[in-house]
């Protein structure tokens, strides 16, 4: 073997050692940041994708849940009830006796016993009531300031029952036929004793009291 031979044969082994060495260097460039992340322990999170289900649980956008409807309550008219009594006992404010009775559609506040009558809820009355006025007072007896000023609705004003005395009336017929008990007769004449000296003094014209 010349000596030319053995140059070019040591010069062909040095050129594919190179060649070798380059693609070496490039495979490990390339697998390289999987061994690092794998040595930093670091795992690249990808987030999911929202399916049609996520979106199907969520509430409708602006929507408001619905609430439940207020219930209508009934009542049993009884003997001796009024509608202010009604009022102060279930709503606390016996002022709304006039939009109850606009409330069952009565066209005066005469209650008969057995009578079935509406409760709807207190929001209801009050904001169909437009004024209350003191019961038990005749409004041409009131100052004229008074009788158009309507009566502050935070403060209720419980009622009193008066009744007018006409000709041939007693007061034991004026407890059975307003109180449905003519044995009381006797709180009718307490309740007004600045008027009357006895029983029998009543005359016709007369406003007496009546107790609830």
């Amino acid at each position: 073997m010349s000596q030319e031979t053995k140059s070019a044969l040591l010069i062909g082994f040095i050129f594919i050692m190179i060649v070798l060495v380059v693609v070496v260097d490039g495979i490990d460039a390339g697998r390289a940041p999987a061994a690092e992340d794998a040595i930093s322990g670091e795992v690249q999170i990808v987030p999911p994708t929202e399916d049609d289900s996520f979106q199907r649980s969520r509430p409708p956008a602006g929507g408001n849940p619905e609430t439940p409807k207020a219930t209508v309550e009934r009542y049993t008219v009884k003997r001796g009830d009024t509608l202010s009594g009604i009022c102060a006992e279930f709503y606390g404010d016996a002022t709304l006796f006039l939009a109850l009775q606009r409330a069952n559609g009565l066209a005066d506040s005469d209650l008969v016993p057995d009578q079935v009558i509406s409760l709807p809820p207190r929001t209801e009355l009050t904001t169909s009531r437009s004024g209350a006025v003191p019961t038990g007072v005749e409004v041409a007896q009131m100052p004229p300031a008074a009788q158009s000023a309507p009566v502050a609705q935070t403060e209720p004003v419980r009622k009193k029952r008066t009744y007018k005395v006409k000709s041939g009336d007693m007061l034991e017929r004026i407890a059975r036929k307003e109180l449905g008990d003519g044995r009381r007769a006797d709180e009718i004449f307490e309740m007004n004793r600045d008027q009357l000296s006895s029983p029998d003094d009543i005359k016709p014209g007369m406003v007496l009291q009546l107790p609830e």
